[in-house]
């Protein structure tokens, strides 16, 4: 996720780490330029979700990380309702300031 996200709450602002899905080969830096196909959203005291993303017809799988179980919430819940089929891109360039 961006920056804003990393200063407020304790994230790096690189990409996600993925893992390539059904298969050995783990190129996952491509990852951040597919598409996003599903969240698993937190749930409760959860500070996670993952994310499935899909590049060149193959699926990645990875995790965004969060120091507040209530942000992380707020943010597995907008993505998955509201960021489907976005570019990772797109996502990334998110900007969440109006929770601070």
């Amino acid at each position: 996720m961006g920056c804003l996200i990393g200063r407020r709450f304790g994230l790096s602002p690189r990409p996600v780490v993925t893992t390539r899905l059904l298969g050995a080969r783990s190129d996952g830096y491509f990852a951040q330029f597919g598409t996003l196909k599903y969240v698993a959203a937190s749930h409760g005291t959860a500070k996670h979700c993952h994310l499935v993303i899909e590049h060149d017809s193959e699926y990645y799988i990875g995790a965004l990380m969060f120091d507040d179980a209530k942000f992380c919430w707020m943010v597995s819940t907008a993505l998955q309702y509201h960021h489907i089929g976005r570019s990772i891109k797109e996502i990334g360039d998110l900007d969440f300031s109006y929770t601070l």
